[in-house]
């Protein structure tokens, strides 16, 4: 059977929103949801909450996922690359006989996500023969080539595209983005991963749009739960 491993990393620091890893979000701390689901999913034979930060640690904890070592205070900067966090781990796991076939990556803001997307997007990879990785994505609403860049003092507009917007959007393709709540990985992916190259490599996994709210700013958190209560209030009927 394949065995995994799902990181959710979770570390002390964040400006825009602070303690946004376990900020209050509809009655819990939000990384809750995150690693609720990875226990209901029973996909996973290790659930490991990635942080350098005390109350975290504690959260995770009392939520039965306490993590087996904490992270450097190396690894908890504003600029170090996920992919050093996740590989990081991969090699505290492996010094001590722990190996997985699969290495997932579960963000800890990511509320909207369900039990049965991760069981799915778990089928979804395991029948891609060829595929390394996948992320969870979604459709930009409009053509990229629509795009806009804006001066931020003036707010005058150039297109992106000079010639864009002759093309009507049913004769453009599809873009997609990556949503900020999963991705799956080989473990040998991690491993080897180069920036910029190793990103030819993933496979999509698509969410609808209620789902692909990537929060970074308090804007996208209300956004979230206002999503979050009308999700609700539609599985219920």
């Amino acid at each position: 059977m394949t065995s995994r491993i799902v990181i959710i990393p979770a570390r002390g620091g964040s400006k825009r929103i602070p303690k946004k890893n376990i900020k209050d979000f509809l009655g819990k701390p939000i990384i809750s949801y995150s690693i609720e689901n990875a226990i209901k999913s029973e996909l996973f034979d290790e659930i490991h909450v990635s942080t350098d930060d005390d109350e975290i640690f504690s959260i995770a904890s009392n939520l039965g996922v306490k993590p087996k070592f904490k992270r450097s205070s190396i690894l908890a900067g504003d600029s170090i690359p996920i992919m050093d966090v996740l590989r990081k781990v991969q090699e505290e796991y492996e010094n001590i006989g722990l190996y997985y076939d699969e290495i997932w990556l579960l963000m800890p803001c990511a509320p909207l996500l369900e039990v049965t997307d991760l069981i799915s997007a778990s089928t979804l990879f395991t029948s891609e023969l060829n595929s390394e990785a996948m992320m969870s994505v979604c459709a930009y609403p409009a053509p990229i080539e629509w795009a806009f860049n804006m001066d931020t003092i003036s707010n005058k507009l150039v297109p992106v595209e000079g010639n864009s917007f002759i093309e009507p959007s049913q004769s453009l393709k599809n873009a997609y983005f990556d949503t900020g709540s999963f991705c799956i990985f080989h473990a040998d992916f991690i491993k080897k991963f180069i920036n910029n190259e190793s990103y030819k490599n993933f496979h999509g996994f698509l969410l609808p749009k209620h789902k692909a709210v990537d929060i970074d700013d308090m804007d996208d958190w209300l956004f979230a739960e206002k999503l979050f209560i009308a999700n609700k209030k539609i599985n219920a009927r």
